[in-house]
């Protein structure tokens, strides 16, 4: 899949808890529509965060690739990491964890 989650004006209620996140590959160069929304398949293998502060704990995001963000990619986005590990994910350009804008 190109992203495993994507989130779009979730607020801080919204909860993640104890899960692995892997498996997302972002290197498309189109962009999907998802619940009338455009999303850019190259950004957040892992996690795509757009105007949203999910809460994620006890997460794990590994295995992911992406050109931006390889792990997570958060635009316009403050999520809380609470005992959350972001390793052994790649990317292109801009970071291989997170990258927020």
């Amino acid at each position: 899949c190109y992203h495993v989650f994507i989130t779009d004006g979730l607020s801080s209620a919204a909860v993640l808890d104890g899960v692995t996140i892997t498996g997302g590959k972002a290197n498309g160069s189109s962009r999907i529509t998802y619940s009338g929304q455009n999303y850019d398949r190259h950004h957040g293998g892992g996690m795509y965060n757009r105007s949203s502060s999910p809460t994620l704990t006890d997460v794990t995001i590994s295995g992911n690739t992406a050109s931006h963000g390889g792990g997570m990619y958060s635009m316009s986005s403050s999520p809380t990491l609470t005992d959350v590990t972001i390793s052994g994910n790649t990317a292109s350009y801009g970071g291989i964890g997170c990258i927020y804008r």
